[in-house]
């Protein structure tokens, strides 16, 4: 099933203003709507985004079909600023405070915009949900692969060991039921025995989308295998400790690395082993047609990618 082509939000038979609610905070959780952008806009719908400054960046770089309006504070400024007024925060204390933050710039792009439906992000779920609410504007939520399905409190536990992410889960779980539309960017197979989704969530299967690039011409030439080391395409905080991990345990080995650390200029680029390579950002999909192996974190868009590819992933 095409859900962004013939799904709940394009059902209306005519052109569809949507209004996208997106973050660049947390890079998985951007990529699968992006993917949605290049069929909906093919269809003659309009797409507004409201981002941070960065996600504008991004999106000026891909050439994707959408026109940025920022929507400051970032979560990143919003901690920076705000962290202090609030008494021992949990993290899902964090993400409705955050959506407090950018209630009235984003109610006014609603009023000066006058969407058809929403299309949010899991980060922007909470702010999404109250744009609903208070404009009555339909919604329709991405999952970037999170499952909600908890199945009683210790297998919530099992799965998710952190106390305070739980109760983000929590809070997502709720917020979602009150969505139109679920679209999870996954498959069924890939999830862990769940039961049948309600009728308004859809699995999109895995989701591919990466900013546009070219491989070096190096990579076809002969030689040892390959191994990709990325932590992600986006910003990790924390990868270069990996990453250096990564290199020490290959280094020796009758493989070439290519590595791409999540922010340039990070790694001591003097200190690495001979069979190493470094590149600010490459495709990790086309990469992934000519590698053996990707060493990552465990994301769903890198596991995913590599088993498309027949890679190993450690």
């Amino acid at each position: 099933m095409d859900v962004a082509a013939g799904g709940w939000i394009l059902d209306r038979g005519a052109v569809v203003r949507i209004l996208v609610l997106g973050s660049s905070e947390f890079d998985g959780d951007w990529h699968p709507l992006a993917a949605l952008f290049g069929p909906l806009a093919r269809r003659g719908h309009a797409l507004q985004v409201a981002g941070d400054a960065r996600l504008h960046d991004w999106i000026e770089a891909s050439g994707l079909p959408v026109a940025v309006a920022t929507h400051p504070p970032d979560f990143d400024a919003f901690l920076s600023t705000h962290t202090a007024e609030l008494a021992h925060p949990s993290e899902s204390d964090l993400f409705f405070a955050w959506s407090d933050a950018l209630r009235q710039p984003a109610l006014d792009l609603v009023r000066q915009w006058r969407p058809d439906a929403l299309l949010c992000s899991l980060m922007k779920l909470p702010l999404a949900v109250r744009l609903r609410a208070e404009c009555g504007v339909p919604l329709c939520f991405v999952n970037p692969s999170l499952y909600f399905d908890a199945r009683g409190e210790a297998r919530l536990k099992r799965d998710y060991p952190r106390e305070a992410f739980r109760g983000v889960i929590r809070c997502w779980s709720a917020l979602q039921d009150r969505a139109a539309l679920v679209l999870h960017e996954s498959s069924a197979g890939l999830d862990p025995d769940l039961e049948a989704l309600p009728a308004d969530h859809h699995y999109l299967g895995p989701v591919f989308w990466e900013l546009p690039g070219t491989l070096p011409a190096y990579v076809s030439h002969r030689g040892d295998p390959w191994v990709l080391v990325a932590m992600s395409t986006g910003a990790v905080r924390r990868d270069v400790p990996f990453i250096s991990a990564a290199l020490r345990c290959l280094e020796g080995e009758a493989v070439r690395v290519l590595v791409t650390p999540s922010e340039a200029g990070r790694l001591d680029e003097t200190a690495l082993p001979q069979n190493v390579t470094v590149e600010e950002y490459v495709p990790h999909s086309e990469m992934l047609a000519s590698t053996k192996m990707l060493v990552g974190h465990g994301g769903h868009g890198g596991v995913t990618k590599a088993l498309y590819h027949g890679c190993r992933w450690c």
